[in-house]
């Protein structure tokens, strides 16, 4: 019998082929490119910066993106010319300088750094054949997965703040600052023979925000409350991620250099609106932001710079065995004013100076308007919470880091309150050096701006009138204009005023409408009665 080998083998061929089926190949509209960064929101960029651009990739139908795609990311201007490209021919390319001396890693986990390798930082991305030059070239900064894709639009080789990072174009050539006006960002992906899989495009303008924020982007609740505050302004908040840092799930590295000089470029123009709150040392708020400001002298300009802070001092205060329940709001300081007093704390025994619980406050009762007065009880702790405003600090007490950070070396570190009860007067000294706000497990973030100084009222001050004046006073020692504050303390007497004095007779037993008279007086007045009608009567028979 012949054998039939040729149909057997096709049959098992198909047999398989329906089993293991080959993943689609990838053709235009199996695969949607989303453009996520930048956001409308912070599609104004400053000129002179670099900027991210970001997005997803979601592939349908069995597609798998080619391993050999190209992603590109062009850009160009109001008049259709490219100015710059960005792209990428190896998809998940993990050809990644982890071990570059700019970058600042904190996975003690991973001291080889194979999980930042593997996550596809783009800023750092090189050609392993020339990795020199290739880590300069800034056409390569681009990175792209099954998943997402990420790149850096240069901002210039020589901008006015140096991200460090020295890209030249691919022909070696720096950049430089793009002109101010429109321009469109558009995302393509194609196989490597050039047919396109996927495309998406975005608008931005190069220019100014006339309004930004300043301010910590943490507790969650204080950072919900900047946000709608500054939309119902019309001020920008910075919420895309500037390049130089990069968070991909649990892995996180930054640039600092870099990041920071596209942070401080945004603040260089415009209006900054700071909210002051949570403001450690140590936060891009402070250290960053408002370091730079410093330097260039802007805090003392309106035009400028503005303070803000919350009325009660928290963005919520809720205190539920004291009954209180408080939402705060945001607002400026007065005009000439950098001290605000927010409330006065009646505190339990033991409260320390610039501490607080915030998830068990120490709060028997709140006064929140100091200007009407302030009544406790006599051997009371009162806590006098407030917030300090930026001063503008002299060239020699503002430090520049040489990282684009900078140190401030003088703010309002003293209040001095004076307290006059009529025949004597003190003064107790309270440092403004950092508020600690903690929880039950120890944890603290300590704010520059703001205080909680606690006032011993003694029992021996029970029926007092105290007027309280407070001024503050720089590391200098020098006194800061606009920091007079007065407000009064009205202290209890808690001693029960002393009983009337009851008569014998009470006059609940006197008749309605009787007048009560004493007896001596009634026989007085009877033995009168009897005096004048003897009288009478003599009277009479001589007639």
């Amino acid at each position: 019998m012949k054998k039939r080998v040729f149909p057997f083998c096709l049959i098992l061929f198909l047999c398989l082929f329906t089993l293991f089926p080959e993943n689609s190949r990838a053709a235009d509209g199996d695969i949607t490119l989303t453009l996520t960064v930048p956001t409308a929101a912070n599609s104004t960029i400053a000129s002179g910066r670099s900027f991210s651009v970001q997005g997803t990739l979601d592939a349908a139908n069995g597609t798998v993106i080619p391993e050999d795609a190209v992603l590109t990311i062009t850009l160009t201007d109001g008049s259709g010319n490219t100015v710059q490209t960005v792209s990428q021919n190896q998809k998940n390319n993990d050809n990644v300088d982890v071990s570059n001396p700019l970058v600042s890693y904190y996975d003690k986990s991973d001291p080889n750094r194979d999980n930042l390798k593997s996550a596809g930082m783009a800023e750092i991305l090189y050609d392993p054949t020339d990795s020199t030059a290739s880590l300069k070239n800034g056409t390569t900064k681009c990175y792209y997965s099954d998943t997402q894709f990420r790149g850096v639009i240069v901002g210039a080789t020589h901008a006015a703040i140096d991200d460090h990072m020295n890209y030249v174009d691919g022909s070696g050539n720096p950049y430089t600052a793009l002109d101010d006006g429109t321009y469109t960002i558009e995302v393509t992906l194609t196989d490597k023979d050039g047919t396109s899989l996927a495309t998406a495009n975005s608008d931005i303008t190069i220019g100014t925000n006339p309004n930004k924020v300043l301010a910590r982007f943490s507790p969650n609740d204080h950072f919900a409350k900047v946000q709608t505050w500054a939309d119902q302004k019309g001020y920008t908040v910075y919420n895309d991620p500037f390049p130089g840092y990069f968070s991909q799930g649990d892995v996180f590295a930054e640039i600092l250099p870099m990041w920071r000089a596209a942070d401080i470029t945004e603040y260089t123009q415009g209006k900054v609106h700071m909210v002051v709150y949570n403001m450690k040392g140590s936060s891009s708020s402070y250290s960053v932001e408002l370091g730079y400001l410093q330097s260039v002298g802007a805090i003392s300009d309106p035009d400028r710079f503005a303070a803000y802070y919350y009325d009660i001092g928290e963005p919520s205060l809720t205190v539920p065995e004291a009954g209180i329940d408080l939402t705060g709001t945001i607002v400026p300081f007065a005009s000439g004013d950098t001290l605000a007093l927010t409330r006065a704390d009646t505190v339990t025994d033991g409260t320390l100076d610039n501490t607080i619980n915030t998830e068990s406050p120490a709060i028997l009762a709140t006064d929140t308007d100091l200007t009407d007065g302030v009544t406790v009880a006599p051997g009371t702790d009162l806590a006098i919470q407030g917030v300090t405003a930026p001063i503008q600090l002299d060239s020699a007490d503002v430090k520049n880091n040489g990282d684009n950070s900078y140190t401030l070396n003088n703010k309002i570190s003293t209040l001095a309150y004076t307290l006059d009860n009529g025949s004597q007067s003190w003064t107790e000294e309270k440092s403004v050096e950092t508020l600690k706000r903690v929880d039950n497990s120890d944890w603290s973030n300590p704010s520059e701006l703001e205080f909680s100084h606690v006032l011993t009222i003694p029992d021996s001050m029970a029926g007092q009138n105290l007027s309280v004046s407070v001024v503050g006073y720089d590391k200098h020692g020098h006194k800061v204009d606009g920091t007079e504050e007065n407000f009064s303390v009205v202290v209890e007497d808690p001693t029960p005023s002393p009983s009337p004095t009851i008569s014998t007779a009470s006059s609940n037993n006197v008749p309605t409408g009787l007048t009560q008279t004493s007896p001596a007086l009634e026989l007085a007045a009877l033995l009168l009665s009897l005096s004048l009608l003897l009288l009478g009567v003599r009277l009479h028979r001589n007639y």
